[in-house]
């Protein structure tokens, strides 16, 4: 038996291990189960080449399933801090409690996906239509099997045409996509000479790998599974698609591949299913499409996948039955936000805390514009010059306030759709924190500014200030048929604000007091309930931050369990 099997092809010649390829997906945090991972070995295990296997340790987990059997899903790729969903088709080489990892992975747009498939359909019914001639020839045979024609990705028989299953993940590859595949071959195999030419077709490789692009086939891509959607499982691939140890130079890739395929002979003979009667060397050389697979290398490749199964089923299973607040510090830390406004806010996502914060910065906005909607209005209405001179005083700088809320609530929708965990207290959370606390030192001074505005004795001064320059006043007095303000013009005829020398006339000699106060009062009720409400609201945003803080600390105690 060789001194490290894992370094063995089937020809038994060394190999170093690929490790997977780094591309455009998304990979879990690990699997926590590794924290508990045991070096359990099932030593009663007997594992034969030519006799059904003995003692095999009961896999109970039902995903293993999947191993070796051609996929298709939407997945989450991050492009340019953008989620996007691609679709993927691949191999099932591995599965885990969060990963899973595919060989021979092709990516495809929605676009390219769907002409794929409107190409396969045809496909199918041209070679329907070619059997029932056949048929009615008397030519058709028994056991021919649906297959297609596709550019020999292995690089056999020279570059030959060879025949897959309609369900292989390369065959609907788009015609013009041809000179990006050739691309990727090369990942298939082992160069020794590595030049300008080979790093330069690197650097493109990387850029599509890392693009939105349709591209493959890749060796080898890890998933995370909460980033995988509408998982479809294929048919089964023909034996001919997985024809193993033909070319030196792809032997690491058809380790993998012989890996696989005794990954999934031990998961079904260890559930006592119908392929319990297969034994080893018979499954693996069908699937495979090889003979003469050197016996000490199948052995200890089996021995050592059996272990490292077993090992994944005890560990999930006694992870399964952790307390529920670690169960849910996982999925927390696994989590990732729909796609969308908020979908870079994570974990905060289910807190709700994003999307309040948002609309109540929304609502200040939309607040605010009203508030300087009524100034403006008040600017060109066509009052008297008595009454907006008044209010001019006081709307002023309640004018300089409605210009910051607008800046602090465009600070607080920015930071709504940018938090993240871990929340720290970092130079857009103190702009925030700063912004909001200065909205409501002027919500606070509009309001002062309002009361002191409607307040007898401020207009009664307003009103004497005024008497100095009477033409303005005079035209008030004529027009609302009332002289002097708080006093009675007939008995005090000698009062400043009276203008009996000045404005002379026979209409009534009521005071103005009650007009006026109300004309002043009717004007700045929207002023007040409108500096209320902000204030109300930049208070409740600025209680939504200490909150975010709150929350993300009980976030992180319960995901660090």
């Amino acid at each position: 038996m060789p001194e490290n099997p894992q370094r063995r092809d089937g020809a038994g010649n060394e190999v170093e291990p690929v490790p997977p390829l780094e591309g455009n997906v998304e990979t879990s945090a690990p699997d926590a189960a590794e924290e508990c991972q045991t070096s359990s070995t099932p030593t009663e295990a007997v594992i034969m080449l030519d006799e059904p296997c003995r003692n095999l340790p009961k896999l109970h987990w039902q995903d293993f399933k999947l191993i070796g059997r051609c996929i298709s899903f939407l997945g989450e790729s991050v492009v340019n801090d953008e989620t996007l969903f691609l679709h993927y088709e691949g191999y099932v080489s591995m599965v885990n409690k969060n990963t899973i990892t595919l060989l021979n992975v092709n990516r495809f747009t929605s676009d390219d996906f769907l002409k794929r498939r409107e190409r396969l359909e045809q496909e199918k019914t041209k070679r329907n239509a070619r059997r029932e001639v056949k048929a009615q020839e008397g030519s058709s045979k028994e056991d021919e099997k649906d297959i297609v024609t596709r550019e020999n990705i292995w690089g056999e028989n020279n570059g030959s045409t060879e025949e897959v299953d309609e369900s292989g993940v390369a065959s609907g590859a788009p015609a013009d996509e041809n000179n990006r595949r050739s691309m990727f071959l090369s990942l298939f195999y082992v160069n020794s000479r590595r030049g300008k030419g080979d790093a330069e077709t690197q650097s493109e490789r990387q850029k599509l790998i890392c693009g939105a692009g349709s591209i493959g086939p890749i060796p080898y891509v890890t998933f995370a599974r909460s980033a995988i959607h509408d998982v479809v499982v294929g048919n089964e691939q023909r034996s001919s698609f997985m024809s193993i140890f033909r070319h030196s130079s792809k032997k690491f890739f058809d380790m993998q591949c012989l890996r696989m395929y005794v990954r999934r002979f031990l998961v079904s003979a260890s559930r006592e299913n119908k392929e319990q009667s297969l034994t080893l060397r018979s499954f693996v050389e069908s699937k495979c499409n090889y003979k003469g697979i050197d016996d000490n290398v199948l052995v200890s490749v089996a021995k050592e996948e059996l272990a490292a199964l077993a090992n994944i089923d005890k560990n999930i299973a006694k992870c399964s039955s952790r307390p529920t607040d670690a169960r849910v510090g996982i999925q927390l830390q696994l989590f990732r936000a729909p796609p969308g406004l908020f979908s870079g806010t994570g974990i905060l996502f289910l807190t709700r805390l994003p999307m309040q914060t948002f609309w109540l910065a929304v609502v200040q906005s939309l607040m605010t514009l009203m508030l300087l909607t009524v100034a403006a209005n008040t600017f060109i209405s066509d009052r008297n010059g008595i009454v907006n001179g008044y209010m001019f005083r006081y709307i002023s700088p309640i004018l300089i306030g409605c210009f910051h809320c607008l800046f602090a609530s465009a600070v607080t929708a920015f930071h709504a759709i940018r938090m993240r965990m871990p929340v720290r207290f970092s130079p857009h959370a103190m702009l925030r924190a700063a912004a909001v606390g200065i909205a409501i030192g002027f919500c606070s001074l509009a309001l002062l500014a309002v009361a002191e505005a409607i307040s007898f004795p401020r207009i009664q001064s307003y009103i004497r200030e005024r008497a100095e320059d009477p033409i303005a006043l005079c035209a008030y007095y004529k027009s609302n048929e009332c002289r002097g303000y708080n006093e009675n013009c007939d008995v005090d005829r000698d009062s400043p604000t009276c203008l009996w020398g000045v404005c002379k006339g026979e209409w009534k000699k009521a005071p103005c007091t009650r007009k006026l106060n109300r004309t002043i009062v009717m004007g700045f009720v929207p002023f007040g309930v409108l500096s209320i409400l902000l204030f109300g609201m930049f208070v409740i945003d600025g209680f939504l931050h200490y909150r975010l803080f709150r929350v993300s600390r009980l976030i992180a105690a319960i995901t660090s369990r």
